[in-house]
């Protein structure tokens, strides 16, 4: 991406952290950073156990910190969802809450829901060489919520999906 993706500008001169920050402060009673201090962010920092391990290192974290209940994983990377559709993860029962795929598509594993009551297992996965979140889901129990607006899931990955992500505004 040539920059961090939490540091990409948003038409409104937000940047794409904050968005994800507001987005989450409107659903979440707590709200946590996974992995290094971000600058100019004033909130709780939670490091990773396992460096380089990805998202699960981050959902560990955030698992191990919170201790109990359950936790809305939001990675920074996603400025077309909404409020409402983290909404809907946090209002649907259940141990692992994900959107619905659409039909053969590769399984998206953010935005979850996932309970405290976890973290031994997810433990157990990365300490056993685990990375990949459709991994870990792999056999485990987990409800699937349909999203009307799959574009809302849509990933930036690269700077095109950046600018297509901007063009489609």
């Amino acid at each position: 991406m040539g920059n961090p993706k939490h540091e990409l500008q948003l038409p409104d001169g937000r940047l794409l952290l904050e968005h994800m920050l507001d987005l989450c402060d409107a659903v979440a009673d707590r709200t946590l950073l996974c992995g290094d201090v971000v600058p100019g962010f004033d909130r709780n920092t939670v490091p990773d156990r396992i460096q380089g391990a990805g998202p699960l290192a981050g959902i560990e974290a955030v698992l191990r910190e919170a201790g109990s209940g359950r936790c809305l994983i939001v990675p920074c990377d996603m400025p077309a969802l909404e409020c409402e559709d983290l909404s809907r993860l946090a209002m649907t029962e259940g141990d692992i809450v994900l959107f619905e795929n659409p039909p053969e598509s590769p399984m998206q594993g953010l935005p979850m829901l996932i309970d405290a009551n976890q973290l031994r297992s997810l433990e157990q996965f990365m300490d056993a060489g685990g990375r990949a979140i459709y991994r870990f889901m792999e056999g485990r129990a987990h409800v699937r919520v349909p999203l009307s607006r799959q574009e809302r899931l849509l990933n930036i990955n690269t700077p095109e999906d950046w600018t297509a992500y901007l063009e489609s505004l």
